[in-house]
Parts: structure tokens; sequence; C-alpha cells
């Protein structure tokens, strides 16, 4: 029996194991009416929803977020340094900040767009000017990184209140948003004035000292040397104020530290390389001087030819083939720049100024007086009619000891009898005639040089004065030259001075008064004019502003008289340390002519193993120490 009942037991199972599986029966059953298990799954979901509270669920989510989220800060604080933590927020605060530690402009808000390309050849981009709207947008993103930098920065301070670079940022904005005192204040803590600090605070120091100074407020100027040392150390600093600190030194008689600093300068940014040839021209040092050049034209020349090459990358050229005194090369490279577009009065401006320095510098004296080549007077006035720096140079022939007398009449007059008379000519013999009170003759000729060049300002103003100081003045005619050179050559101080006197002389005091005022602004030490300008005062029944005027003219008298003095002995300075640096490089010259050269050494001056920009840079450094 309890064989049986087993073997019955086994059978069962057999039969079980014969049976299909739950799996498999569904797998039929999706196979046999698929439609019907999706419907059991669709009404087996909605039931779990709708036996869900999902209100008090969602008005959780928010409070589980906030403290999962502070848990995880807290957690990251505890477990991370402080270190860590002021790293990470000044990366994020130097990645976010639109300003660099120097202070300057990460990139620069550029108010024009490209916009199509050019009808003439399909290639060039035309750049249109940038909507209103999107140029604020910018800006108002600027100011939202701004302040989001300072935030963390501040947030910097808090865990690590002497960090420097935060204090910087923060003291900077405080400056950018006008509180000044405050941000001195910060700068100072970082940037003693007896000791070396955090060079970018002395960097910030010294620009405030200067735009100080720039005010007229006395200042220590051991302390101002102080902060631009420190900062001339710095990569970080801009090489304008490199360029300001050479000039400082240079008048503090200081001229090997001035020339290394301006050196400094131009190895950072090549347009300085002009002023450095300056420099090396004024100490006599023409090899220098005119390597200098080739460096400083090679930089704006890049421009050359492009569509929209600035004008005063050309100037720039120009006033540096001046340097070394290549007039030809100055004239050349502005010419082309009228060749390829004429409509440019910068350049013809400067053209103008390179004949007139030309003849400034071909002035001889000789037994018979001034030596004068009228001719480069004469093309300095066809390349810019309304230059008002010629009238200048041809008013001081006079004091210079060109005078009206019979000899210059007699010159100038050959050459109208050769008919080589130009305006120039006209407005020369115009002023000599008037030199020996011959107004008669001398309305003739300017008359004349008006015929030749009816834009040449210097002959309507001297024509205009010459009609208003007549026996019988033309004021009508006179005021209507002096108005036609002011609608050409609007801020000629000259020109506003005859049309203030041709007023006064009509009696019309009052009138005359702004004109006065106006050419003192543009020329303060005009002392004639000032002199005018307190009789008009007084005419016009303001005798407390003539007053003030003539104690002014008295200080500024004083003032010339030191000025002059201080100048001579600038130049004395100059000659002499000129003359020194001549000297030394004489015995240099015979001293390597006679020993071969040591590199490596200490006193090496060239390192072959080093570019030119880091010798110049290290020769720098040792002639600040020198």
């Amino acid at each position: 029996m309890v064989f049986k009942k087993k073997k019955s037991e086994l059978d069962s199972a057999a039969d079980e194991d014969k049976k299909p599986s739950k799996i498999a029966e569904a797998l039929q059953a999706v196979r046999l009416d698929p439609v019907a298990l999706v419907s059991d799954v669709w009404d087996t979901l909605d039931m779990w929803r709708d036996t869900r509270h999902w209100i008090p669920v969602l008005k959780a989510i928010p409070a589980i977020l906030i403290t999962t989220a502070v848990i995880t800060a807290v957690t990251w604080g505890n477990f991370t340094s402080s270190s860590t933590i002021v790293a990470t927020y000044i990366e994020k605060a130097e990645e976010v900040a639109p300003i660099k530690e120097d202070g300057r402009e990460k990139i620069k808000t550029d108010n024009k767009l490209n916009q199509g390309t050019s009808l003439r050849d399909g290639t060039t981009e035309v750049a249109v000017e940038k909507p209103a709207a999107e140029l604020a947008a910018e800006e108002s993103k600027k100011l939202e990184a701004a302040q989001f930098a300072d935030l963390l920065f501040r947030r910097v301070l808090q865990v690590e209140s002497k960090n420097k670079r935060a204090r910087y940022y923060v003291a900077n904005q405080m400056s950018m948003r006008g509180n000044r005192d405050q941000a001195r204040s910060m700068m100072e803590s970082m940037a003693p004035p007896d000791a070396k600090g955090y060079e970018p605070a002395h960097t910030w120091l010294a620009g405030d000292f200067l735009q100080k100074l720039s005010s007229g407020v006395a200042l220590d100027r051991e302390t101002l040397n102080h902060h631009l040392a420190i900062a001339s150390d710095w990569a970080g600093t801009n090489p304008g104020l490199l360029a300001i600190y050479s000039q400082l030194l240079e008048s503090e008689k200081r001229s090997r530290e001035a020339i290394g600093m301006m050196q400094r300068a131009a190895n950072r940014d090549p347009s300085h390389y002009l002023a450095l040839a300056s420099l090396f021209a004024r100490y006599r040092q023409p090899i220098q001087a005119k390597e200098a050049v080739e460096r400083a034209v090679q930089h704006y020349s890049a421009s050359f030819g492009k569509k929209d090459e600035p004008d005063s990358d050309r100037i720039a050229v120009a006033e540096a083939y001046l340097q070394i005194q290549k007039l030809d090369d100055s004239v050349k490279v502005l010419q082309q720049g009228l060749m390829l577009r004429p409509d440019r009065p910068a350049l013809r401006r400067a053209l103008s100024n390179v004949y007139r320095i030309a003849y400034r510098m071909q002035l001889r004296r000789s037994e018979s007086g001034i030596q004068a080549n009228l001719n480069l007077l004469n093309a300095a006035l066809a390349a810019d009619p309304t230059n008002p720096l010629i009238g200048e140079e041809v008013a001081l022939l006079q004091p210079m000891g060109v005078k009206p007398d019979d000899t210059l009449i007699q010159t100038l007059q050959k050459q109208l009898a050769a008919g080589n008379a130009t305006a120039v000519t006209h407005v020369l013999l115009g002023n000599a005639y008037y030199g020996r009170k011959d107004l008669e003759k001398a309305q003739i000729h300017w008359e004349l040089a008006l015929g030749q060049d009816p834009n040449f300002v210097l002959a309507m103003n001297n024509l205009a004065m010459g009609l208003a100081l007549k026996e019988k003045p033309n004021f009508d005619r006179a005021m209507e030259l002096v108005d036609r050179a002011l609608v050409i050559s609007k801020d000629n101080p000259e020109v506003l001075d005859s049309k203030g006197e041709i007023l006064a002389l009509m009696s019309k005091h009052l009138e005359a008064i702004p004109f006065f005022e106006n050419a003192i602004s543009l020329g303060p030490y005009r002392m004639l004019t000032r002199e005018k300008l307190a009789r008009s005062y007084e005419a016009a029944g303001l005798p407390g502003q003539s007053q003030a005027q003539w104690e002014v003219i008295e200080k500024l008298k004083a003032q010339i008289k030191k000025n002059q003095e201080e100048a001579a002995k600038m130049q004395a300075a100059q000659q002499e340390a000129a003359a020194t640096i001549a000297a030394e490089a004489e015995a240099a010259a015979a001293k390597a002519a006679t020993q071969p050269a040591e590199f490596g050494t200490e006193n090496a001056q060239q390192n072959p193993s080093k570019t030119a920009e880091e010798n110049a840079e290290e020769n720098a450094s040792k002639v600040k120490t020198d």
C-alpha cells in the first residue's frame, strides 16, 4: 500500500511538471489576446492612481528638494577644507567677472556688427551700428556678471577675510560705483607706502595718485614713485602706466631709468616704440632711435592697405620717421594714404604739419638774418589751407628776426617778378607792410593771397583786422571775413581773438567778451587776449572781472618765467645726460673692439639664447639699478 501511494504521488508530480508555467500561460494569453493584456495593465495603473493622495505628495516635493540641498551643502562643507571652498568661489568669480585682475575689460563691448557682404566684391563684410537695445542688453549682462562676481568674492571674504584677490576686486567695484575713498582705504591696506604689498593694489594706487596729480593736487612724489616702482614689476600693469612712469623719471633727471621703463612699456605694447624713439633721439642715441622707429613702423604699418585702415596708424608712422629726420618717408606714407582715399582730413592736416616741421627744421640764421625755405610753408598750405599752425609760423618770423624791412620786401618782390609768388608770399608781404603801418599795401597783398587761396584762414584774419583798423574802418567786410574764417576753422584762437577785437572796436564789448573767453580757453597763455578781455570787462561795466583778469595776467607772467627757467634747467640736464650716455657708449664700443664678447656673464648686454624682447626686458631691469 505504501508503495502504491508513493507511486501515485510521483505520477501526480510528473503531471504537474507537464503543465505549462504561469509565465508560459501569460505569454500564451498575449499571443491569443494581446488587447486584453493591455486593458488589464491600464486598469491596474488607473486603480493605483485613484488610490493615491497626490496633492500632499506634490506639496512635499519642494521641501524634500530643499532639505536634500541643505544636507548636501552642509555635508560638502563639513568634508571640504576652507581653502578648497575659497578656490572654488574664486575660480567661479574669475570666470564670470567682466574685468581682469589688472582692471581692464576681458572683452570690450563692440558697438558694431557685421551684416551682409559688400556689393562690390561679395566677400568683404560691411560693419553697421548695433541696435541700441542690443548694446543696452550687453551692458546689462556685464553689470549682472560684475554683481555676481562681487557676491562670490564677498563670500570668499566671509571664509578668508584677508584674501587679497577678493579684497582687490571688491575695492575695485566700490571705486567703479563712486565710493573711491573706501576703495582707496582697502587698497592701502594691501599696498603699504613703505613696503611691497599686493602688486595690483600698488598699480591701482599709482593710477589714483596720477589722477589726483593731473587735477593739480599736491602729492607725495616719494610715495607715488614707490607704488609705480612696484607696479612696474608686475606683469599685469598697463603699459600706459609704465610710459607715464618713464615721463616722471625723466622729469626727475633719471634718464637711464626713464629709457629702461619706456623700453618695458614698448616690449608689452609696441605702440610705445614711438615714444621710446623720441627718448633715444633726445639723449643722442641715434642707433637705438632708429631701431625703435623700425619697431614702431612695423607695428603700425600692419593695417596699411586694408579697407578701413585707421588714419592714426599712418600718422604714427609719419611721426616715427620724423624722429630720425626721414622727412621724405614721412611725406610718402601720408601721400600714399591720401591716394588710397582722398577724403581723409586728418591725413591732410598731418601732411601739412610734416611740411611745417620740415620748414622749421631748415630755418637757418646767417649774418643777413633768418634764412627760411618758404616753399615748404607753401607745401604745408597746399596740403591743408585750414591749418592754423601755418599762420603761427608766419607770425613767428618777425620775432625770430625776420623784420619787415626793405630786404625782406625786396626778396618777396623778386618772387613776384619771377612769377613764383604764392599765397604765403603775399601774406608775408602784407604782414611786412602792416608792420610798417602801410595798411593800404598790406590790404592789397592779403586780398591777392585770398585770390590764390580763398580758404587761407590767416589771410582772411589779417585782412579783417586790417579793414577794422583803418582810419575809415570797413566793419561790415571785416565781420564777413572773420565769420568766414570761423566757419572754416571754428576753434582757431587767433580768429576768435580777432572777432573779439573787431567787436570791441565797434564798442560792442558785451558781444566781444565771449570770443575773448573762448580764445583763452583754447590758449590759456594768450596774454594779449587776456589784456583785451580785461579792457572789455572794464568798458562793459564789470570792474570786478577786469581786476581779476589783470591779477591772473600777473600770475601767469610769473608762471611763464618759472616755466622758462625750469625748461632751461631741464634742457641743460638732458644735454648733460645725453653727453654722458654718448661718452659711455663710445667707451663701451672702444672696449668691445679690443676685447672678445663674453656672453652669459653678469655684464653681458645680449644673451643669444633669449629673444630680443627678453634681452630688452632684462637690460631695462639692469638700467633701473644703475
